[in-house]
């Protein structure tokens, strides 16, 4: 081929590692890597997860959990620094944090009641990812509690029809056509110019209000 995007890259990644060695042009997209000096094309991860927990703080929540996505992932790592240094900036302690294995509904599930066994007087939940927030949904109905009256949830990505799942997902919509769009661009960039030096594209996502975040419940009600 004469270059690869490549959507599957983990911070320490073999195939990331054989392109540098065998000189294939390749531009990285949504997730990054951890060696320096490499095309890609990302959203703001540390930033969006800010963005929720401002979010949440504003509304009046002070006992807020995350759950982060898996750590050898950028997506996973970021946004889970991003949440300790929004919760530092807020002057709230960040220790209820659970990470999950992967990014699927029932790692979410899992997670959610492990954060409930570490902390069961949380008031709202900051997932790593949509799909993580859909397990905490999960949980929250086999523990009869409800969402946003019991717990505020925000997901991240603002997948395709969270509008449409019960309660509407607040969530942080990162620009999913715009990172295709600069990622084959530089691709193209790479390729016709070998030796042009890395470029790393960095986009701005933005939080989308819905139905799963509301104030806090004052205590015993």
């Amino acid at each position: 081929v004469d270059g690869l995007i490549i959507a599957t890259a983990a911070r320490d990644d073999l195939l990331v590692a054989r392109c540098i060695a065998q000189h294939v042009p390749f531009v990285l997209v949504n997730r990054g890597a951890d060696a320096e000096g490499l095309s890609m094309v990302v959203n703001d991860d540390q930033l969006g997860t800010q963005l929720a927990v401002q979010h949440l703080v504003a509304l009046g929540h002070r006992r807020i959990a995350h759950l982060a996505g898996p750590q050898n992932l950028s997506t996973g790592f970021v946004r889970r620094a991003g949440f300790v240094a929004a919760m530092r900036e807020a002057g709230l302690p960040a220790g209820s944090i659970v990470n999950c294995a992967g990014y699927s509904r029932e790692a979410g599930k899992s997670g959610c009641e492990k954060l409930f066994a570490k902390a069961p007087d949380i008031t709202a939940i900051v997932a790593s990812n949509d799909l993580l927030a859909l397990g905490c949904y999960d949980a929250l109905h086999a523990m009869n509690l409800s969402c946003p009256e019991n717990i505020s949830v925000i997901g991240h990505n603002d997948m395709p029809l969270m509008d449409m799942v019960s309660p509407p997902m607040t969530t942080v919509r990162i620009q999913h056509r715009e990172m295709g769009a600069q990622a084959a661009l530089v691709l193209l960039e790479n390729i016709a110019s070998p030796d042009r030096a890395p470029e790393a594209v960095v986009l701005q996502p933005a939080i989308i209000l819905r139905k799963s975040t509301a104030q806090p419940r004052p205590a015993g009600k």
